[in-house]
């Protein structure tokens, strides 16, 4: 059975560089740096956002989806600085078959440095020892 106590208020994740919190309006203009890159954008199988109002949207998507309880989505921050580089969640939640598929973009800039590895190990622990979920699925580019 799926934990949902982890529900009850919002679970903030820390690695070694990084803080993984709710993600905030306050996170709009790095985040339309990201969903706007056409190198990310390229393998996640969507076009770069052209609009701020886009983001504005996927945060309350992403928050939404929390308070709903059918996944959860971090905004991925550098811990020497605060700064958004990010986002990682686990979403697509299947209640009846303990499972979820884990998402993730990353900015351009920030790639090959380990964070993501270090986010994604985060949130695989958070997903199996506090939801308790049976597996996490992740969809793949084969460039």
């Amino acid at each position: 059975m799926i934990d949902y106590s982890i529900f009850d208020s919002f679970p903030v994740l820390e690695s070694e560089r990084l803080i993984l919190r709710r993600v905030t309006l306050d996170d709009t203009d790095d985040m339309f740096s990201i969903y706007s890159d056409k190198r990310v954008r390229n393998f996640t199988g969507r076009d770069p956002v052209k609009e701020k109002d886009e983001i504005v949207e996927k945060i309350t998507l992403m928050n939404n989806s929390f308070d709903n309880q059918v996944g959860v989505s971090w905004a991925m921050t550098l811990k020497s600085e605060g700064k958004y580089i990010g986002n990682v969640g686990l979403w697509r939640l299947i209640k009846e078959h303990h499972r979820a598929e884990i998402g993730y973009m990353l900015a351009y800039e920030h790639w090959r440095k380990g964070y993501m590895t270090e986010a994604i190990k985060a949130v695989v622990d958070f997903g199996f020892n506090k939801m308790k979920l049976h597996s996490i699925e992740a969809n793949t580019d084969k460039n």
